[in-house]
């Protein structure tokens, strides 16, 4: 049978897990390596109506786990039967279901493959489906010839070039089916079993309500240690106005996100209030809870370049507001060289030093000049003019401003000796807009 087909079977198995859970718990279950207890059961299509498995001693013994709604099962009975006559009396394919007899029967009615199989048969059995821990079927267990239990694995693994394998001594590489008759699905897969599936978690998004055990709000992109790229990001504790402005951003560092700021945000809705952060603090536990959000989504390095997109979908699908980067004209103020930057370079090793607008003080000294940017925002990104850089900054720089730094006249003043200003100038700017 074509593996893709046995796969693709297998999985449509996996959607009827009432009919193919097996009956019992987990305890008891036997491991690779365990030794199976000498047990005898009933059986058809044998020499005689008892089998003791110890008869079986001395030759490798497949036991074909099977249910009368898997059709994969039935449709490789035949296979099985032909790797029987193959391999004679070297091997024992037993064909083993909990299934009662009456429902085998049934099927056999219909059935020509199950009518016809001369395969040894056990039918209702309450013995040998209880020694192993397997929900989907075919489930095959693979028994040595000390009655040993060497591989347990999906029925497409035992093959004539597995068995060939096998019997001359070598170790075919057959995967565990390792699957668990407590799997619960009544959970989530995050919360089955505990959380033991979160190792196989590979890509998620999700989205939650405040979250008090950290109370303050953060935010951050994983960095893949291999490849570099990044491959999560968190935002923990924000209003929806700020999960707009990273996502749509596409950046977590506040000082290259302008859509972070006011000045570059448009609410074209009904209720702003629903989006930002009140200016009055009555209630505000009572708004926090309902209108504080976190969210964190993971991909693998492959859909690095989704990341920010995920979460713009994510978001707009959540909160209902609809998001887009539209370009606007606007008054702004626009960083600029006005004449020579030589004073702005550093001409001396020094150690790096900076206050970025503290205390009356804009002091960088041997800092790279993207320290001059976060100053700048600091001062003026809250202002009602966007503000733009439209200036190539010597890599590193030395600048130092004392005075009232929120007086713009006099600011520019001082920001000339360094063959700098910052001229108020309409431009069209990128605008992120939010509407109903």
């Amino acid at each position: 049978m074509n593996l893709r087909k046995v796969i693709a079977a297998g999985y449509c198995l996996l959607q009827l897990p009432v009919l193919l859970i097996a009956q019992s718990g987990t305890n008891g279950a036997l491991r690779i390596g365990d030794t199976v207890p000498d047990v005898t059961v009933d059986i058809t299509n044998y020499k005689q109506p008892q089998l003791r498995l110890s008869d079986l001693r001395g030759k490798l013994v497949i036991l074909d786990f099977w249910g009368v709604y898997c059709t994969v099962c039935i449709e490789s009975f035949p296979k099985m039967e032909e790797l029987q006559r193959k391999f004679g009396d070297r091997i024992q394919i037993l064909l083993v279901t909990d299934d009662s007899p009456e429902a085998v029967a049934r099927l056999a009615e219909r059935s020509r493959i199950v009518r016809e199989t001369k395969l040894p048969s056990i039918v209702g059995d309450t013995v040998l489906t209880q020694l192993f821990e397997y929900r989907t079927v075919p489930a095959h267990a693979w028994i040595d010839e000390n009655g040993v239990v060497r591989y347990f694995t999906n029925g497409y693994n035992t093959t004539e070039k597995t068995i060939h394998a096998y019997l001359d001594g070598k170790q075919p590489a057959l995967a565990d089916k390792g699957e668990r008759k407590d799997f619960d699905l009544s959970k989530s897969l995050l919360e089955e079993g505990g959380g033991r599936q979160l190792k196989r978690l590979q890509y998620y998004s999700t989205i939650m309500g405040r979250i008090p055990d950290y109370n303050g709000g953060t935010t951050g992109v994983l960095i893949d240690s291999i490849t570099k790229k990044p491959v999560r990001i968190r935002v923990l504790n924000s209003d929806k106005l700020y999960l707009y402005s990273i996502a749509f951003g596409e950046d977590v560092d506040h000082d290259f996100n302008p859509f972070v700021n006011e000045n570059r945000q448009v609410l074209d809705v009904a209720n702003p209030d629903a989006l930002r952060f009140p200016v009055v603090d009555e209630n505000l536990d009572a708004w926090l809870d309902a209108n504080i959000f976190s969210y964190e989504s993971r991909v693998p390095p492959a859909l690095s370049d989704s990341l920010f997109s995920i979460m713009q979908r994510e978001v707009s699908t959540f909160f209902g507001f609809r998001a887009s980067v539209r370009k606007m004209t606007k008054e702004c103020l626009v960083l600029k060289q006005v004449g020579n930057m030589e004073l702005l370079k550093v001409t001396e090793r020094r150690a790096s030093k900076f206050n970025l607008g503290q205390h009356d003080s804009l002091y960088i000294r041997n800092c790279p000049s993207s320290f001059l940017i976060k100053g700048l925002r600091k001062l003026y990104g809250r202002n009602e003019r966007p503000l733009i850089f439209d200036v190539e900054l010597p890599s590193r720089i030395d600048i130092s401003i004392v005075g009232d730094l929120t007086d713009l006249p006099t600011f520019r003043s001082k920001l000339k000796r360094y063959g700098l200003d910052l001229v108020p100038e309409k431009r069209e700017i990128d605008m992120l807009v939010i509407t109903d």
